[in-house]
């Protein structure tokens, strides 16, 4: 391990997280790994014992493997939960939307490893900054100081809820769909569900015309329109903001869904959509591949 490796590994992960910031659609996968290579040569210059490069400079690379399998197992568990979670992520990846595993498409799984490495160093370079508390406190070089770990606390807690609300802004695409604001449903519809069990959109979805006619008194067309609606609001993160947009175009159904082509669709859609990410073209490429695999399973 020399000088020259650590500087170029730190200009390689610098490298990778200017990339992936400035030109995401291109080099996004680069984020995963940036700041290994960026502070991992700063934790091997303050403890050996602290560094990967230092595990694998004394020839024992058992942490470094044993962190890249722990990665896939949390991240294989994190997808197994997410494909079945109502407020989940929904992967839009060009041209790995076919071969997907749960939610994630497949390559997708190698981000795991790589980010539970990041994880790993991090939390040693904190450590050796003085700023987090060691698993280990006879190893530490340096020790916790309060003063330096308070500031370093109180500017996580900023960055956290900075990250919250820029999430809720620019990446959350729907909230929980729920019948006061479900637009798709007259009035009137909306006040014979409620005070019932279908005032849920999610069990409305799961129901059949006949139980809603019995509890409601509505005829069975109608109930069957409900129902439709439902399901559309309900299914893989839609939400009824943007049901309401596809049921102004035409798209009543998840049948209708579909047998829409997600190119003519996301184009009509960007002309009634205020805001432009409710409308693009990979979300509408993964809405419809769903709703087109739901509707050969029935």
């Amino acid at each position: 391990v020399t000088d020259g490796l650590l500087r170029g590994l730190f200009w390689l992960g610098l490298t990778f997280a200017v990339l992936s910031l400035a030109w995401p659609t291109q080099f996004f996968p680069l984020i995963w790994g940036a700041l290994t290579l960026i502070l991992e040569p700063w934790n091997y210059r303050r403890d050996k014992r602290r560094s990967l490069i230092g595990d694998l400079a004394a020839g024992v690379p058992g942490r470094l493997l044993r962190l890249l399998v722990a990665g896939l197992a949390i991240g294989f568990i994190w997808e197994m939960y997410n494909i079945e979670a109502r407020a989940k992520w929904v992967y839009t990846v060009p041209g790995f939307e076919d071969l997907k595993l749960f939610e994630m498409p497949l390559l997708g799984f190698v981000g795991f490893p790589v980010f539970a490495l990041d994880c790993f160093v991090v939390y040693q370079s904190v450590v050796l900054a003085g700023v987090a508390v060691s698993e280990e406190p006879k190893r530490d070089v340096l020790g916790l100081r309060p003063a330096r770990a308070l500031i370093t606390a109180a500017a996580a807690v900023l960055f956290c809820v900075a990250a919250l609300l820029g999430m809720d802004r620019w990446n959350t695409d729907s909230f929980v769909p729920q019948l006061k604001n479900f637009s798709l449903l007259e009035p009137e519809a909306r006040a014979q569900l409620t005070d019932t069990q279908y005032e849920n959109l999610f069990v409305l979805a799961k129901s059949s015309p006949q139980q809603i006619v019995n509890a409601t008194g509505a005829s069975p067309s109608a109930a069957q329109r409900w129902i439709d609606a439902a399901q559309l609001a309900t299914f893989r993160g839609l939400g009824t903001e943007n049901a309401r947009l596809l049921w102004k175009l035409g798209i009543r159904s998840l049948d209708d869904l579909a047998a829409a082509d997600p190119d003519r669709l996301g184009r009509e859609l960007r002309e009634i959509a205020v805001r432009p990410r409710t409308a693009t073209s990979k979300k509408l490429h993964v809405w419809i591949a769903a709703a087109r695999r739901a509707s050969s399973s029935r």
